[in-house]
């Protein structure tokens, strides 16, 4: 072999073999994954890291990272944590540089997303910041979290197998909403007309409120438009929900209907509607009603509702003439504010032909005293009774107040 032939070959070799090199470190987990989590949190605005990486080029690019970490910028605390993301996607995606922002599958395991930071990160992101991604074979979520302060959202689970910036969102979503001593458990499935901040949502599934003592298996039907708002908080325009649910406590169980409509904003875990409208069509201890007012659900939990009780329900303690003597529609204002497993008492005023009854209540020892058998002849409640006119027993009686005392209606004090 002449020498410059050999030489040249010995610089060819020299450079492939570098060339293979070089792209062996870069294509290492431990180089490639750090410079993937930097540019997505350069273009996110956060500080991205992993404790570890793996990859596989077999069938399109998937990078795998484990011990997930990101945070604002010189922030003390994450914003939000992951057990595990995995990101795969197709060559063409790589080939055109992020041009067409396709992936074909996002993973994540056990995510936990601290809610006040994140949403705060959120509403700094410029609108418009770039087409939103296709997720060729979607987006699965599991064991996920959601913590802001007195209330969480937990064993959180997401399979939506499909999400394009233009076209009908659908899935499923799972979870347990946690406050105090209330615990929401929910399985629903989700539509939006589209994935954006001003679409028309639905979900139908079942939702089961419980607490000690009682709960409330419900299957229901939710339909509103959302309209963001970042100063505010999400507002839920024309929002219908209606549902079929069952009243169950001390081996009792009462069924019943209920219709809610509104204009709602959801701000800080608690979701208002005012104006509301609330009708309720239930048979023995839960009466059929309608009222108009507002609500606040969330921790605590409030609700200013007058109406008109169609008929008083048989299982209720008996009204004092003329305000039980009569089959007209009762009118009622009812108000609250406490705790969301409606433990602290609730204000109740009724009046009919100036008779009218100022009281308080607690929902549990009401219906504990309904259902007891050789109960007290007297309510568990705290109230007066004013009646112009009453008659008893052939006898007139004239300007009649009845005051009824309950220690457990009166723990806690006034409200």
């Amino acid at each position: 072999m002449k020498r410059k032939p050999a030489i040249a070959l010995i610089v060819v070799v020299a450079v492939l073999l570098a060339g293979a090199l070089a792209l062996r470190w870069a294509m290492d987990p431990r180089t490639l994954g750090p410079r993937v989590l930097a540019l997505a949190g350069e273009a996110l605005g956060l500080e991205i890291s992993a404790e570890e990486f793996d990859y596989r080029l077999l069938g399109g690019p998937r990078l795998v990272a484990r011990g997930v970490s990101a945070r604002l910028p010189g922030a003390p605390a994450p914003t939000m944590e992951a057990d595990r993301v995995m990101v795969a996607v197709p060559w063409s995606t790589l080939r055109a540089r992020g041009a067409d922002p396709v992936i074909t599958r996002i993973e994540l395991d056990a995510p936990r997303v601290e809610l006040e930071p994140f949403m705060g990160w959120w509403s700094r992101r410029p609108r418009g910041d770039g087409p939103l991604p296709t997720l060729r074979e979607g987006l699965r979520v599991d064991r996920g979290r959601i913590d802001a302060g007195e209330w969480s959202i937990q064993d959180v689970a997401i399979d939506l197998p499909r999400f394009a910036p233009d076209e009908r969102l659908g899935g499923r979503v799972r979870g347990r909403y946690q406050a105090a001593a209330i615990q929401v458990p929910f399985d629903l499935q989700v539509a939006m007309t589209r994935p954006s901040a001003d679409a028309g949502l639905g979900a139908a599934g079942t939702v089961t409120p419980r607490a000690d003592g009682w709960r409330l298996p419900s299957r229901l039907v939710l339909s509103t438009r959302l309209d963001a708002d970042t100063d505010a908080g999400m507002r839920l325009r024309r929002l219908r929900l209606s549902s079929a649910s069952r009243y169950v406590a001390d081996g009792t169980t009462q069924a019943f209907a209920l219709g809610l409509a509104g204009e709602g904003l959801l701000a800080g875990g608690v979701l208002g509607l005012e104006p509301a409208a609330v009708v309720v069509r239930g048979r023995g201890m839960i009466p059929r009603l309608r009222g108009r007012g507002r609500l606040a659900l969330g921790q605590p939990l409030e609700f200013q509702l007058a109406g008109e009780i169609e008929r008083w329900p048989d299982a209720w303690p008996a009204l004092p003439p003329p305000v039980g003597t009569s089959d007209a529609p009762l009118p009622f204002e009812l108000g609250y504010a406490g705790a969301a497993s409606l433990a602290d008492p609730v204000e109740l005023r009724l009046a009919r032909e100036r008779a009218t009854f100022d009281g308080r209540l607690r929902v549990a020892e009401v219906a504990a005293w309904i259902g007891a058998a050789g109960r007290s002849p007297l309510p568990p409640l705290d109230g007066r009774v004013t009646v112009p006119l009453m008659e008893v027993a052939g006898a007139s009686l004239h300007g009649v107040d009845i005051t009824f005392e309950d220690e457990a209606a009166n723990e806690g004090g006034k409200q």
